[in-house]
């Protein structure tokens, strides 16, 4: 019996479906004790890191390249970004442009090593040979 239940769980656990539903009611849970703080900058970092959750769980999970998979991943991530700059409007908090300048940073960071880079080294690599 207890074997069965274990065959039957092993293909969500590898699907990743525990952690984006553990991850989710965290997240959630962080999110009500925002409201009842009544505190904004939870409110906006959590529902920015619930977005942000689903887009990645669709990245890394969802096994399709059809279009609509990459419309999704990408309006979840944009919406995770637009949420942290509506919440520097509402609070003037400094803390979301430290946020927002430190995830587009990394965002440059990862798109000059894995696309530029490799670029420039292969035509290094057939000019010294």
């Amino acid at each position: 019996m207890i074997t069965e239940l274990r065959r039957r769980w092993k293909k969500h656990l590898e699907a990743g479906v525990c952690n984006l539903i553990l991850s989710v009611l965290l997240t959630s849970m962080l999110l009500v004790s925002g409201v009842i703080l009544e505190n904004i900058i939870i409110l906006v970092f959590e529902t920015s890191l619930l977005f942000t959750i689903v887009s990645l769980f669709l990245t890394s999970h969802v096994k399709s390249d059809h279009i609509v998979k990459r419309i999704l991943e990408v309006t979840f991530l944009f919406a995770a970004f637009t949420v942290i700059g509506y919440g520097y409007t509402i609070t003037g908090s400094l803390i979301f442009i430290a946020v927002l300048l430190s995830i587009v940073t990394t965002f440059i960071a990862v798109f000059v090593l894995l696309y530029i880079y490799p670029k420039i080294y292969a035509k290094y690599k057939t000019v010294k040979r």
